[in-house]
């Protein structure tokens, strides 16, 4: 049996069927080893039977282990286990992403939307939001910088395999006045439309919104919004608006995605 502890360099763990099956499913990962409660296996448990028929039909031969191998597996993560994994937990490799042209050429060739999420910190907010813009039919993701956005356990889980799904790209020029200013020049050039979500004098409701398709909104994170370079740009600035004049606090980033993801749903018709 392979000890779950001889991870290869720069492995990840993924947690619960849904998460690992999204990871098989979008070829978004390497696949070094898939662990499943044997006690689950050995009482003929339908999910984990069909599972790992799902495996095996995609060439992955699951190891079968006890439940407390999975749990300190899952615990060398460095978070407490608990009932999180339900049987089934993966060692795998890093998310494989896509570069922001290819992001962006889907979006027009659907005439859709894509999102560039900006400084949204929380893998768990950021992994609702992948999950609703996943279900209102983004086309992709823009997500800034190089670096992991907590753990990538957490926002499979929490997105429900949305993050594995969804096409995705990292911008590694976001900290860059200069590179920001050149997104910004190559999504024009592609006739799209720039809109950012930003409350001020000259922004709509986002019902309102009326400026076409093909498009990159852009969503700032609670804390730190949106760079200045993009809102001063962008051909169209929404908001949602309250049903109280009072109110003064700012969504979480996944409940604007999902509002904004639902209107956008309906615009389009679908």
């Amino acid at each position: 049996m392979t000890n779950p502890y001889e991870n290869t360099p720069h492995s990840e763990i993924l947690e619960g069927i849904i998460s690992v099956r999204a990871a098989v499913e979008a070829n978004s990962r390497r696949i070094d080893s898939v662990f499943v409660d044997l006690e689950k296996y050995k009482k003929r448990d339908r999910k984990i039977t069909a599972f790992i028929s799902f495996l095996k039909s995609h060439g992955i031969k699951p190891e079968l282990c006890e439940r407390g191998v999975i749990d300190a597996f899952v615990s060398s993560s460095g978070k407490d286990s608990g009932n999180t994994h339900g049987g089934v937990a993966a060692s795998v490799g890093e998310r494989r992403y896509t570069d922001i042209a290819s992001v962006l050429d889907k979006t027009v060739k659907e005439q859709g939307f894509c999102v560039y999420l900006d400084g949204v910190e929380d893998p768990f907010n950021l992994g609702y939001a992948f999950r609703s813009l996943y279900a209102c039919g983004a086309s992709g993701m823009i997500l800034p910088g190089n670096e992991r956005s907590g753990g990538s356990g957490v926002l499979a889980r929490s997105s429900a395999g949305a993050s594995e799904y969804l096409t995705c790209a990292r911008f590694a020029g976001s900290s860059d006045k200069d590179k920001r200013l050149e997104l910004i020049s190559e999504i024009k050039r592609r006739g799209m439309k720039l809109c950012c979500c930003a409350v001020s004098k000259d922004s709509e409701p986002i019902f309102n919104y009326s400026a076409g398709f093909p498009t990159v909104f852009f969503i700032g994170g609670e804390k730190r919004g949106i760079s200045p370079e993009f809102v001063e740009n962008a051909d169209r600035l929404v908001h949602i608006p309250y049903a109280s004049s009072e109110i003064r606090f700012s969504l979480p980033t996944a409940t604007v995605a999902a509002i904004m993801g639902a209107e956008l749903m309906r615009i389009r018709g679908l």
